[in-house]
């Protein structure tokens, strides 16, 4: 079994290939920072030593530890949905994050999760119909249920078991609970409540809570986003959400983000 073997812990980036117990090429080099630059060039290197294909490799092993921002302190500015995804993976890593936040976004758990076999295979054996259902019934690209019935047309209690298991479920799909919530501002009423008292649920900190809860926009109006424990990040005691809307940015320093008087020392900033 040949094997492609990665390693970026610690102050080391290194590759190498095996062939069972034997070692065909091996590269390491010594970093404080920078593995995610260098790591890319280590593996086609020693693949090129190895004097094998990409295609040859059988398994692909890779260590779990310290990533570019462990025991950094990181400013991440803005909360899109490339800051959404973002900021749970950094929270894990950084000595402190900050959080710069000037509007808040609506999001949805992702639940990413492995598909079994029998999905796959109803995938397999329905694909040309799931193809055309997506195109000419969906119109948007997304496979999913077409709601036959408006947010208003059910009771509290029936409206918020529906948006419960579609929240459970996750994913983009949850505008797709009812059929005019991208028409009706009182049925998108209904669904940015949902959300909202979701984050309140969620967020420990009732003024980070209000913060992250959005207000400006109905939900669905900007592309929703979809995310891996991002509210709960929130509740580490290593994260810090800096309102910038109220006290907006002043100027970025060449070690710190200036607003509000105050300096946020960062050695890391994301934008």
């Amino acid at each position: 079994m040949i094997i492609l073997a990665l390693d970026t812990c610690l102050n080391a980036c290194s590759a190498a290939v095996l062939d069972g117990p034997r070692v065909l090429a091996w590269r390491s080099e010594v970093m404080a920072r920078g593995h995610q630059e260098r790591l890319a060039p280590l593996v086609r290197e020693v693949m090129a030593e190895a004097d094998l294909p990409f295609d040859r490799l059988h398994r692909i092993g890779a260590t779990v530890g310290p990533g570019s921002f462990t025991g950094l302190r990181v400013g991440v500015i803005g909360t899109g949905s490339s800051g959404v995804q973002l900021i749970p993976l950094v929270a894990k890593q950084a000595k402190h994050l900050y959080v710069f936040q000037r509007t808040a976004n609506f999001s949805i758990p992702a639940r990413n999760a492995a598909l079994t076999a029998p999905e796959r295979q109803k995938f397999r054996d329905n694909y040309p119909e799931i193809r055309r259902f997506a195109r000419e019934v969906a119109r948007n690209g997304i496979y999913t249920e077409v709601p036959d019935r408006g947010a208003l047309d059910d009771g509290d209690n029936e409206r918020s078991s529906k948006y419960q298991a579609r929240w459970d479920r996750g994913g983009l799909t949850f505008m797709s609970v009812y059929n005019n919530l991208g028409l009706d501002k009182a049925a998108n009423d209904t669904a940015a409540s949902f959300v909202r008292e979701k984050i309140a649920e969620i967020v420990e900190d009732p003024e980070n809570a209000k913060l992250l809860q959005p207000n400006n926009h109905p939900i669905g109006s900007k592309r929703i986003c979809i995310d891996t424990e991002y509210f709960a990040a929130f509740n580490r005691p290593n994260v810090s959400l800096v309102d910038i809307k109220s006290n907006p940015i002043e100027e970025i320093t060449a070690n710190a983000v200036r607003t509000g008087g105050k300096d946020y020392e960062v050695d890391a900033l994301v934008l």
